[in-house]
């Protein structure tokens, strides 16, 4: 139910789908047992769906839970997951997000760290590679900007050039990426 309804609130924007969809999220996740395998993947959805509702409010406690849950997420699946990558960067995504909305050095080398992990582990062939590598891109070039750090717009430049290489000319994201 959760799901339709957070997908229905990307169609059509009705925050109270959203809200309904955070519900049954919350709902899903004191219903199951902390052993349960299906744990980790209800804690990533209340996680985006958190996020998704504090762009929408700016309700920065909805960004800290979503940060925790991300974690959570991360911890439960682990590793050999199917789905550790896709945690570990929905993490790294909230902690650049609070980074931005509260300054914090240390929320910034956190999402920078989460980001190299998934660009690590992340096969050559994934198809989610060059949206890894931007995302890290970005946090590096963020975190030269604060610390002047040369090593860091170094490394961002390597990085980007690797998702523009990675990414064929006639996709979407290759001007995002150029760019």
């Amino acid at each position: 139910l959760g799901s339709c309804l957070r997908e229905r609130y990307t169609r059509s924007g009705q925050s109270q789908d959203l809200e309904q969809a955070i519900a049954s999220f919350q709902q899903a996740l004191t219903s199951t047992p902390p052993d349960s395998p299906s744990l980790a993947i209800y804690l990533a959805n209340l996680g985006t769906s958190l996020i998704d509702h504090f762009t929408l409010t700016g309700d920065h406690q909805e960004l800290v839970q979503a940060t925790q849950y991300f974690r959570q997420a991360v911890e439960c699946a682990g590793p050999g997951s199917a789905n550790h990558l896709a945690y570990l960067n929905n993490l790294g995504l909230a902690l650049r997000q609070q980074y931005l909305w509260e300054g914090r050095l240390e929320d910034l080398q956190a999402a920078v760290q989460c980001f190299r992990q998934v660009v690590t582990l992340a096969p050559a062939s994934s198809p989610d590679l060059t949206g890894y590598l931007n995302s890290l891109g970005a946090s590096l070039r963020e975190a030269y900007r604060l610390t002047g750090r040369p090593e860091d717009l170094a490394e961002a430049v390597q990085v980007f050039r690797q998702a523009v290489q990675g990414t064929a000319p006639d996709s979407a994201r290759f001007p995002g990426y150029l760019n």
